[in-house]
Parts: structure tokens; sequence; C-alpha cells
């Protein structure tokens, strides 16, 4: 288990509401892991031509 664990988003005004905070960072993780392979993959920049 990572991050603050369960959060109180509203204390005082809606104490029922309750979001697990444990989960932000494995996700976020794995998002940054799958774009950083789209960009190492991505062929790179393309030539342009010139127009002179």
């Amino acid at each position: 288990m990572t991050g603050f664990g369960p959060v109180k988003l509203l204390p005082g005004i809606a104490d029922d509401w309750e979001i697990n905070s444990a989960v932000t960072l494995p996700i976020g993780v794995e998002a940054y892991a799958a774009f950083a392979l789209s960009a190492w993959l991505t062929s790179g920049v393309e030539e342009r031509e010139d127009s002179h």
C-alpha cells in the first residue's frame, strides 16, 4: 500500500465521502510508464523539406 490511505474529502461537511489515495501512486506510475514507452518508441521528428 502506498499513499495516505483513506482520506475524507470534505471533513465536517460530508463525512461519508472517503477516497482511498493508496491507489493513486501505482496508477500514476503506470500511466507515466505507458507515456514514456510510447514517446521512446515513436520515430522522432520528421524531416522538413526546404521551401526556398
